[in-house]
C-alpha cells in the first residue's frame, strides 16, 4: 500500500514540474499580478534548483503580460508587475 501512495506523489510532483517547465504559474500558485523575482522563487522551488535570474527571464519574459504596477521588494528601485499572458 506504501508502494502505490509514493508512486503516486512521484506521479504528481513529476506534473507539477512539467506543468511549471511549460508555463509560468500554470496553478495560480502566485497573486494574479507578481514581480519576476516571486515567480523564479516559485519555480526554484517547484523544480528544487536555483536558477539563475536572467536566463530565467529571458525564458519568461514572452509568456508574461507587463502590467502597470510596481513593487517595493528591498533597497532599489521597485520592481516591475507581470501576470500570465
Amino acid at each position: 500500500m506504501v508502494h502505490a501512495h509514493d508512486d503516486i506523489l512521484e506521479f504528481e510532483v513529476v506534473k507539477l514540474r512539467e506543468d511549471h517547465a511549460a508555463r509560468p504559474n500554470p496553478h495560480e500558485l502566485l497573486a494574479v499580478s507578481f514581480t519576476m523575482t516571486e515567480l523564479r522563487r516559485l519555480h526554484e522551488v517547484v523544480v528544487g534548483v536555483e536558477l539563475q535570474p536572467d536566463t530565467f527571464r529571458r525564458a519568461m519574459v514572452g509568456r508574461l503580460v507587463v502590467t502597470e504596477g510596481k513593487r517595493a521588494e528591498g533597497p532599489g528601485k521597485p520592481a516591475g508587475l507581470y501576470r500570465r499572458g
